[in-house]
């Protein structure tokens, strides 16, 4: 496994893991959290739990530029945008 793909599957864990923490573990469960899954037709989140998932993955990247001393570009706020505007819902 290249360097690359271990830090997109990390990272994919770290999803799913707040994920999990936001919509239930019950439901992530029964459908598994794979880089094809989409919020709302596979996972079905609701807008109020997109709000909180996106604060969730904020705090998370702050902290990790705590850690690291430096700011980063809001990738996975990005990423997490990019994925509601793709389910239709808005923000």
């Amino acid at each position: 496994m290249s360097a690359a793909e271990a830090l997109r599957q990390q990272i994919l864990q770290e999803v799913a893991q707040a994920i999990a923490e936001v919509i239930g573990d019950e439901w992530v469960s029964e459908t598994p959290i794979t880089m094809e899954t989409s919020f709302g037709q596979d996972l079905e989140v609701e807008s109020i739990e997109l709000v909180a998932l996106s604060e969730k993955l904020q705090a998370q990247q702050e902290r990790a530029d705590e850690i690291l001393d430096e700011p980063s570009v809001p990738a996975t706020e990005n990423a997490l945008m990019a994925a509601v505007a793709a389910t239709g819902r808005t923000v």
